[in-house]
């Protein structure tokens, strides 16, 4: 396992910088600049464990969870959107983020992630792969998925259970900029010219109109929101 000086870990990090000297580096589907290891939510956010020893006891019986699959590896990274599920306390977890970085929710549809479809790839044969946030990958029996549009994906079950499309009507979750965190339904969409970063006029519930980059923009429902947020 590789490890990195407290002081230099990530600022999102919630770990006591001067006390201990390192933390373990984080390795998986998330950047360190945008997830934190399983040892970091284990021990510093949640307190099941007081040191890297006692995570990698309670990952090594297997008793956690990220998108229906078990994690081992205390560096694993967790990071936006995942749906996390610890079965010896019976507690689920949604991770979202607000201006102070990541937040994890206790859910009760701990079933469901929903993906967003960044890009797609044509592969040999001439099947489509979903490429998806989080650098996770998908290849449905069928396209008709477009880039910018969300997947509700059942864990359990292990199928696709709705599409959302990016589009006028949806509702998004705002995952960076001046309204991190909020709910929006999507007015107007403004594509603009060359390299600038195209932008998206969203709506609140109260009436309130604001802007903010399509980048920043993660569609979660229709009429609702399809997950606990």
């Amino acid at each position: 396992m590789k490890h990195q000086k407290r002081l230099s870990a990530p600022k999102h990090y919630p770990v006591e910088r001067k006390n201990g000297k390192y933390v373990i580096s984080g390795k998986g589907p998330h950047s360190e600049e945008e997830g934190i290891p399983a040892v970091v939510f284990l021990r510093d956010v949640l307190g099941y464990a007081e040191s890297t020893k006692e995570v990698t006891k309670i990952l090594e019986e297997r008793n956690v969870t990220v998108n229906g699959k078990t994690i081992t590896e205390p560096g694993y990274t967790i990071g936006f959107m995942d749906t996390i599920s610890l079965d010896k306390v019976d507690k689920d977890y949604r991770v979202v983020v607000d201006n102070n970085g990541l937040v994890f929710k206790e859910i009760d549809d701990s079933e469901k992630r929903v993906y967003k479809v960044v890009d797609k790839t044509t592969l040999k044969g001439g099947k489509t792969q979903l490429n998806l946030d989080a650098g996770e990958n998908m290849i449905p029996e069928e396209d008709g998925f477009s880039t910018k549009s969300s997947i509700i994906y059942d864990l359990e079950e292990d199928e696709i259970l709705e599409t959302i499309e990016f589009k006028e009507g949806n509702i998004v979750y705002i995952s960076g900029g001046s309204h991190v965190g909020e709910t929006a339904v999507i007015k107007e969409k403004v594509e603009l010219p060359g390299s600038q970063a195209n932008k998206v006029l969203l709506e609140k519930d109260d009436g309130t109109e604001f802007e903010t980059i399509e980048d920043y923009t993660f569609v979660i429902g229709t009429e609702e929101p399809e997950v606990e947020i």
